[in-house]
């Protein structure tokens, strides 16, 4: 789990090295701290504070632990998903300062080897989402206790990720330079991925993909297709 500090460091562009000589610390001071392992001087946390430009106070409690669901391509650097990592800690973090009883209502499968399609059909039903293709994906996540925020993805070959904080608390990053279509389908895609995350295993990219496309445009089902003839008579 990352801490704080090494969340908010990471956010900065610094490596412990820099951080170190910019606060007249050591790297190892920097390094235990992140680690939990010690506890720093109250001159030596306000040093680091001041160079990170946050209060010493927020260095000081645990970061919530933070699961990112999407597998990255093997082609993506570590560094890039520390620092999205770190992006999603501090998200946390201020989500529970700010909105400390925001729960998402995405249920988990409780079938076991259901497709994919089907757990996508059960919770438009679950969201009482209208026949036919979605028109907002965003609006209706955040209806239901996901929150989405604008991030640049920079690095990722994604244009949206979404992690977990516990059981009940979700975060969606779309990257704003994403057209709508684009970033509608990797919402989805994510979203695939909150409903499922019980039930992945190795092909988990393959079932968020079948997930999103039938919860983004359902096939019609033919007593739709009738009731929709009737209506234009």
């Amino acid at each position: 789990m990352m801490s704080t500090l090494e969340a908010v460091r990471i956010s900065r562009g610094l490596t412990q090295i820099m951080l170190a000589r910019a606060a007249s610390v050591s790297q190892t001071t920097i390094s235990l701290l992140e680690s939990g392992h010690s506890t720093a001087s109250t001159a030596s946390l306000d040093a680091i504070a001041a160079e990170l430009d946050v209060p010493a106070a927020l260095l000081i409690p645990p970061a919530p632990p933070v699961q990112l669901l999407h597998t990255m391509k093997e082609s993506v650097p570590a560094r890039v998903t520390k620092r999205i990592t770190a992006e999603f800690t501090l998200a946390f973090l201020r989500i529970e300062r700010l909105l400390p009883v925001t729960r998402h209502t995405i249920g988990t499968p409780d079938i076991e080897d259901e497709p994919a399609s089907a757990q996508a059909e059960r919770l438009r039903l679950q969201w009482a989402a209208a026949p036919g293709g979605v028109l907002d994906i965003v609006t209706m996540l955040e209806s239901h206790g996901v929150i989405c925020l604008r991030r640049d993805l920079s690095g990722t070959r994604v244009n949206a990720l979404a992690a977990k904080s516990g059981r009940w608390r979700a975060l969606m990053f779309i990257d704003p330079r994403a057209d709508a279509e684009d970033a509608s389908w990797a919402v989805a895609h994510e979203l695939g991925h909150l409903a499922l995350q019980e039930a992945m295993d190795g092909d988990q990219e393959d079932r968020a993909e079948e997930f999103a496309g039938e919860f983004l445009a359902p096939p019609i089902r033919a007593p739709e297709v009738a009731r929709r003839r009737c209506r234009r008579r």
